[in-house]
């Protein structure tokens, strides 16, 4: 079993807590994609991993002082940002992160390849990447999406339809 640590942004994770969330995407970077002659893809090449392996989500925070633990920007509404800020320092980026300081932890369940475009396809996907009926009017609507995969991997982004890693996981106990 191997464990490996992936980014997600404050609201991805809030997704994740809620239980909204069950699968991401990642563009497939530097690797060629293949098919095996029985036309399957070849997953082997996957950094995140396969089935059964495990993923610790990295995430933007802040220790406090010895014995008082950690603070994580997902959990801390923007109305008080500088407050906490003023109080326990500068907020530190996702890929700083510890393993020691994780909270949320994955195993894979699924692993597969596609091209980005290919969730406009699949309802169950689209809620699957924790869609929010709170703040999107419309289950099938996908906008939310688009805007928050142009955010994360720059504009254009969405239109340049990158083969992606889609994984599905369920959260675990440490």
């Amino acid at each position: 079993m191997r464990e490996t640590p992936i980014l997600m942004s404050a609201p991805m994770v809030r997704a994740i807590m809620e239980r909204r969330k069950s699968q991401t995407r990642r563009i497939v970077k530097g690797q060629m994609i293949w098919k095996h002659p029985s036309g399957e893809m070849d997953l082997s090449f996957c950094p995140y991993g396969g089935p059964g392996d495990r993923l610790w989500v990295r995430e933007t925070f802040k220790l406090r002082s010895v014995g008082f633990g950690t603070i994580y920007r997902a959990d801390s509404p923007i109305s008080r940002a500088d407050v906490i800020d003023h109080a326990f320092g500068v907020w530190k980026p996702s890929i700083f992160m510890p393993k020691s300081a994780a909270r949320i932890w994955l195993e894979l369940t699924a692993v597969r390849v596609e091209r980005l475009k290919e969730i406009e396809q699949n309802p169950n996907d689209i809620l699957a990447e924790g869609y929010d009926p709170k703040t999107n009017a419309t289950r099938g609507d996908l906008s939310w999406y688009r805007e928050l995969w142009e955010t994360i991997n720059g504009p254009g982004s969405w239109s340049a339809n990158p083969w992606v890693w889609v994984l599905t996981f369920k959260r675990i106990e440490k």
